[in-house]
């Protein structure tokens, strides 16, 4: 014969497993962000960047995309470091496969030409 537990002993259990749930979240969202802090520790500030742009590019809209990129270029441009020409050379195919360079059209050439600096700022050639 099965025995039926009382009401209120299943609400204390649902509430204990509701809890233990919650802790379980947290616990997984401190971890998320500790792996984080370690993985920004131990890229320079230029690949940081990259990497969070490639992060951030996932599926929005291309016509978000622009600004976001843009950003990161003018960081590239304004903090050259000739060690990172790597880290340049992802960002620029990053932005090229995003099609920085032709949208939108009004500031195509301006684009461009920003890419162009970029590439020669870093001394990378394709």
């Amino acid at each position: 014969m099965k025995k039926k537990n009382d009401p209120w002993v299943d609400h204390v259990v649902a509430a204990r497993n509701v809890k233990q749930k919650r802790l379980d979240d947290q616990q997984a969202i401190l971890l998320k962000q500790q792996a984080q802090a370690d993985k920004k520790a131990s890229m320079s500030e230029h690949a940081w960047r990259v990497d969070e742009l490639r992060n951030a590019l996932v599926g929005i809209d291309n016509s978000n995309r622009p600004p976001l990129i843009r950003a990161v270029v003018e960081f590239f441009l304004a903090t050259p470091d000739k060690t990172q020409a790597v880290v340049c050379r992802e960002l620029y195919q990053l932005a090229r496969d995003n099609e920085y360079h032709q949208k939108p059209k009004k500031k195509a050439k301006e684009q461009k030409q920003e890419l162009a600096n970029l590439m020669a700022a870093y001394g990378v050639s394709l």
